[in-house]
């Protein structure tokens, strides 16, 4: 059992010691948590991963592989039930169409973690250059958190569920430039016969149409993308040119799932969820360490077509305002910003820092917060901020 204070945060580490263990974690609570589980080595890499949602009959998600890039994609599942669990796993291609099928039991609370190529899928499968979708069936609740790994990285992958989904998504933050640094913007189609038509919409930092190469074509603005029943987008800018950063909206007629991944030479690559929309702000939890060059970072897009005022507070574990800080986004625009170059009110001691970022805003915004240590970024949770 532990407790924590009213608006603070709790970190609980593991040691790293000993034999490998492997399994999941439930947190069971009397009020409102938001959390993440940050895993990962200097050698393997670092990956937030979020709170999994209960799938009442399972879910879907992206699978990627490719040789070339030394890129794997893995899938851990937990019971949810006192039962056992018989799931039926799927594989299809990135136009919807059935490739392969497996089953497999999980026991009672049980875990299990694999990548795809280690399912034994019923024809084998081709996984040397592969993008499509994983479709988990099951009789009892289960959660999914799906990872994406190239040597040295982890990457976080969205898990979807099988009857709902989203036909507007926002990605608070979008990069490409200097030959270092791209972007690929993954979009799963959640119809199981409809054709999505999805209208991707792309800004810069002033709310202007921003610039940009799409599988070798030259986007400004905005561009639409076909994706079949059951299908999967896979669009990647080429890293070129002067660096650019900005958001990405993207309106579907089919409720879709996305991600954006971020991929830096030399500074890591992170997978960023679509970002919800936040009404009057939001929370988040924040770390810096000077001497372990931990950073932590927001990146806010302004989802109303008016200039916004956002008032940020910086609160320790404990849930004590510490500092305030006042910032403008412009119309439709976005801003990322470190936690120290915040334009905060009093001067504070930000070398070792874990506490809560609370930014209050007069309209819509959406917000993705991301973490940076050396050659690694780890995506963490963002939370509604609670009312008063």
């Amino acid at each position: 059992d532990i407790s924590v204070p009213a608006g603070g945060l709790l970190m609980l580490r593991s040691d790293g010691e000993g034999d490998l263990e492997t399994g999941s974690v439930q947190v069971e609570t009397d009020k409102p948590l938001e959390g993440v589980v940050v895993f990962g080595s200097d050698t393997f890499g670092l990956a937030g991963v979020g709170s999994s949602a209960k799938y009442l009959t399972g879910f879907r998600a992206p699978m990627l592989s490719s040789d070339s890039q030394e890129l794997k994609t893995g899938i851990a599942i937990m019971s949810l039930s006192d039962q056992f669990n018989w799931i039926d796993l799927t594989l299809l291609d990135s136009e919807g169409v059935i490739l392969a099928t497996d089953w497999d039991i999980l026991f009672n609370r049980g875990h299990d973690a694999l990548f795809v190529d280690e399912i034994e899928w019923s024809p084998e499968v081709d996984f040397s250059e592969f993008s499509g979708t994983l479709v988990i069936s099951s009789d009892q609740p289960v959660a999914g958190t799906v990872i994406q790994t190239v040597p040295g990285e982890f990457i976080t992958m969205p898990v979807a569920s099988l009857d709902t989904g989203q036909q507007q998504l926002y990605f608070a933050q979008f990069a490409d430039g200097l030959d270092i640094l791209s972007s690929q913007i993954l979009l799963l189609n959640l119809s199981t016969d409809e054709t999505a038509t999805a209208q991707i919409q792309l800004r810069d930092d002033n709310g202007a149409d921003l610039t940009v190469d799409l599988n070798g074509e030259q986007i400004t603005g905005s561009t639409q993308v076909e994706i079949a029943a059951s299908g999967l987008a896979v669009l990647n800018t080429d890293g070129v040119g002067d660096l650019v950063t900005g958001s990405v909206s993207v309106t579907s007629d089919q409720p879709l799932a996305g991600v954006i991944v971020f991929k830096g030479e030399g500074i890591g690559s992170a997978g960023v969820g679509s970002s919800a929309e936040f009404a009057e702000g939001f929370l988040a939890p924040m770390e810096t360490n000077t001497s372990s060059s931990i950073q932590t970072g927001v990146a806010m897009m302004n989802l109303e077509e008016q200039e916004l005022t956002l008032t940020a507070e910086l609160l320790n574990s404990e849930g004590t305002v510490l500092n305030t800080a006042q910032l403008s986004l412009p119309s439709l625009g976005h801003t990322a910003i470190y936690l120290d170059q915040f334009a905060w009110n009093e001067t504070t001691d930000l070398s070792s820092f874990e506490g809560l970022l609370r930014v209050s805003s007069d309209g819509r915004i959406s917000a993705t917060v991301i973490q940076t240590r050396p050659g690694q970024f780890a995506t963490m949770p963002v939370a509604n901020k609670p009312l008063d």
